[in-house]
């Protein structure tokens, strides 16, 4: 495979367009999330619906807030013009976190649903079932608290490079 070197303008054009696109794709998710935690709040206040129907808003949520992350992570990198740094590495481990705490989230949701002899609403009116979403969404925040501290082992060695010039 031909690599290409990016120029530094390169670089931060592409991370500004990358942080524009994650940023349109958490506000589309966002009002979508919106909806699906309010309207079912909605209903249930007019004895329709049920309470399953909020853990779809929150795996939405965890995504549109996923999204935002990635979003603060493209924009830092093109101020920065590099992607080693410790704000974009805390930034990463901040994605890795939002993701942990917003599947637990939804999985706790479930497990309470379910153990109050509920299970049925979960079956009937969750897109992703909570326990797959959990396993899934867990999987990629330890992908990215692994990438978290390789990008902080990078921006520390791109100090000591600077540091030497």
């Amino acid at each position: 495979m031909k690599r290409t070197n990016y120029t530094t303008d390169e670089f931060r054009k592409n991370c500004k367009s990358y942080s524009t696109a994650c940023l349109a794709g958490a506000v589309v998710l966002a009002m979508i999330a919106v909806c699906g935690l309010f309207t079912p709040i909605y209903c249930l206040m007019q004895d329709r619906g049920n309470i399953a129907d909020v853990i779809g808003g929150l795996e939405v949520l965890t995504i549109a807030l996923g999204f935002n992350f990635a979003s603060k992570i493209f924009r830092s990198m093109s101020i920065v013009g590099s992607p080693f740094s410790y704000d974009i590495a805390d930034k990463i481990m901040g994605l890795s976190q939002i993701l942990e705490i917003g599947s637990a989230l939804c999985f706790a949701a479930a497990i309470v649903i379910r153990v109050t002899g509920h299970g049925d609403l979960i079956d009937s009116s969750v897109c992703v079932d909570p326990g797959i979403f959990f396993l899934f969404t867990w999987a990629i925040a330890s992908f990215f608290s692994a990438l978290a501290k390789a990008f902080d082992h990078g921006a520390k060695l791109q100090q000591e490079a600077d540091e030497t010039l």
